[in-house]
Order: C-alpha cells, then sequence, then structure tokens
C-alpha cells in the first residue's frame, strides 16, 4: 500500500522529489539541501512491533534532519491472529511519544490502517480498533488512509461482511488488498493535499 501510495503521488505531484533509501544510504538522501519525501522500507510485513524499533532507529539518525516523519502498518501486520492489538497501541504510543520529546521541531504525522475489501474483508476489524485509536489520540495530524480507500465513486462507504467496519471500496482494487492505478492516484493526491497543510517548524 505505501508503494501504491507513491506510485500515485509521483503521478499526480511530479514536482515532488521521491528517494528511496536504504541503511547505506538514509543519512545522505536525508541531508541533501534540496526538498524530497524519503522513503524507507521498515522491515517484513506481519511484524509490527519491529516497523516500530526500526523506525526509532532511523529517526535516531536522521531526525535533526527532517521535518516531517511518519509510519504506516501493512494491512498484513494485522493477519496473526495472536497480536494484542491493545499492545501494540501502547507500544506506537510509547514510541511517538519519546521521539516528540526527542525531536521536538519534528512534526510526527499518523496513517490509519489498510484495508482488505469486502468480500476478504476478515480482521479489517482489527485494523479499525488501531486506526480508531489514532483517529481519537492524534486527530488532525492523521492521514486517514483506511476512510479515504472506503469510500467509492459514488461517495458511498464500503463495509466489511460484518456491515459495521469499514472496507476496501471495489473501485480502487483490482486485488482485493492493493491499490490499483484509479486507487493509486487517489491517494497519492490524498497524501499530497494532507501533507500540504501541515504546519511545518521551518528548518534551523
Amino acid at each position: 500500500m505505501g508503494v501504491d501510495t507513491l506510485s500515485g503521488l509521483k503521478r499526480k505531484a511530479q514536482s515532488i522529489d521521491v528517494r528511496t533509501a536504504n541503511s547505506g544510504n538514509l543519512s545522505t538522501l536525508v541531508q541533501q539541501s534540496d526538498p524530497a519525501l524519503v522513503e524507507y522500507t521498515l522491515g517484513g510485513n506481519g511484524d509490527p512491533f519491529g516497523k516500530i524499533r526500526t523506525f526509532r532507529g532511523l529517526m535516531s539518525t536522521v531526525g535533526n534532519n527532517v521535518q516531517i516523519a511518519f509510519m504506516k502498518f501493512c494491512y498484513a501486520d494485522f493477519e496473526d491472529t495472536t497480536l494484542n492489538v491493545d499492545n501494540l497501541i501502547a507500544a506506537y504510543q510509547e514510541a511517538f511519544t519519546d521521539l516528540q520529546g526527542n525531536f521536538p521541531r519534528v512534526l510526527f504525522v499518523h496513517v490509519t490502517v489498510p484495508l482488505y475489501h469486502r468480500l476478504a474483508s476478515y480482521r479489517n476489524n482489527r485494523r479499525e480498533q488501531f486506526s480508531a485509536w489514532l483517529r481519537k489520540t492524534y486527530g488532525g495530524q492523521v492521514f486517514d488512509l483506511a476512510t479515504i480507500e472506503s469510500i467509492g465513486p459514488n461517495n458511498t462507504t464500503a463495509l466489511s461482511l460484518d456491515n459495521v467496519t469499514i472496507a476496501m471500496a471495489d473501485a480502487w482494487t483490482d486485488d482485493g488488498g492493493h491499490l490499483n492505478l484509479l486507487g493509486q492516484d487517489r491517494m497519492g493526491s490524498a497524501l499530497v493535499g494532507f501533507l500540504a497543510s501541515q504546519p511545518v517548524v521551518p528548518p534551523h
């Protein structure tokens, strides 16, 4: 979903420099003078706690050189039936409270969890448990990816098989989980608008 969103962003906002980093060149790419959005793969899907640890480690390296920072979970991070969402919430909140204290000039934003479409909607309720907490806790600092992908072209909201929990709208996906080209462009445009609306502290 992250790759899908950035693909749409690159098409819809071609003036934005999107740099793909790895552990060897992350600091170099972040410290270049020209503004850019730097992406980094946090780790394997299915290990949300590991992604939090990796993000904290990355910020300890580059935190003084960025203005906005955020991480995103994958829908696959909530597939493990043994995952305790409350424990994940606690780990996430502890990490971001610590990060904000260490890097007060950085604007930390938050991203809701991607969903499956209706016919493959198992565990969307677990994803929405985490996303609902994000919305309540961080308010206007949340990029609500889940809600955006749940609203179809006719402005109706797709629901999971429980008819309560939101789901990925059929128009935005060809396989039930990833964004198709229409979905990519929709999400990429939304991310550009969201980031542009955020109150960023000027660099030193």
